[in-house]
């Protein structure tokens, strides 16, 4: 874990554990890369804690925080997201996204784009 503090590896598995719940390892990995990406850049903060929770970055920070933080390190979640985040930060785990500093959940643009869609039709139509 080399240069990553315990406040950092628990954002990550935070992170990790909610943006990519239902995903595969590898998307898990994804998401722990595209965070350590972010960090190397130097753009989006120079801790995790700062880059995870900055306004419009990583969803669940901004819609479920509560949730996220009573995350208990016992829950299987918690645990499933560390073993990935721990193997990303030794080095175990190349970088799937080949330094991408974004990423984007298909299923949820598309259940967005029909939300969107529905909320559009409804306000031409005015049917509630």
């Amino acid at each position: 874990m080399s240069s990553y503090n315990l406040e950092d590896r628990d954002y990550l598995i935070r992170t990790v554990a909610f943006e990519a719940g239902n995903e595969p390892a590898l998307g898990k990995a994804a998401v722990a890369h595209v965070v350590l990406n972010r960090k190397k850049s130097g753009r989006w903060g120079d801790n995790i804690g700062n880059i995870v929770t900055q306004p419009w970055q990583f969803e669940p920070w901004m819609t479920r925080r509560k949730e996220v933080e009573k995350l208990s390190p016992d829950d299987p979640r918690y645990r499933k997201a560390a073993r990935i985040a721990d193997a990303v930060l030794d080095g175990d785990i190349p970088d799937p996204t080949w330094g991408a500093t974004h990423f984007l959940n298909e299923t949820i643009v598309r259940q967005r784009r029909r939300f969107a869609a529905t909320l559009g039709t409804r306000r031409r139509t005015g049917n509630w």
